[in-house]
């Protein structure tokens, strides 16, 4: 609670400490888990931090567009396979 009402008297999200930081890529490292707590922190309550809310929401877009980007070459690959032993 005290987060919130700094934020709330300054208008600045409190600095987070190298200890939060750490802790939170450690999380994000955990395959399942680590996706579902940055959806949590992206988009969760307005207790999370800011700068927190930010990273989550900036590592989540980047995790979708490289799923995309990786399945979009996986079909392609799997298409110049099938291609090549089709005419065979």
């Amino acid at each position: 609670m005290e987060n919130l009402e700094l934020r709330n008297e300054t208008g600045v999200a409190p600095v987070m400490s190298v200890k939060d930081w750490a802790i939170s890529i450690i999380i994000t490292m955990i395959p399942l888990a680590g996706l579902i707590m940055l959806c949590i922190w992206a988009f969760g309550n307005k207790e999370i931090n800011e700068n927190k809310k930010n990273w989550a929401k900036a590592l989540v877009f980047i995790q979708i567009a490289t799923i995309i980007i990786v399945g979009i070459i996986y079909a392609i690959i799997i298409a110049a396979f099938l291609a090549v032993y089709q005419t065979r």
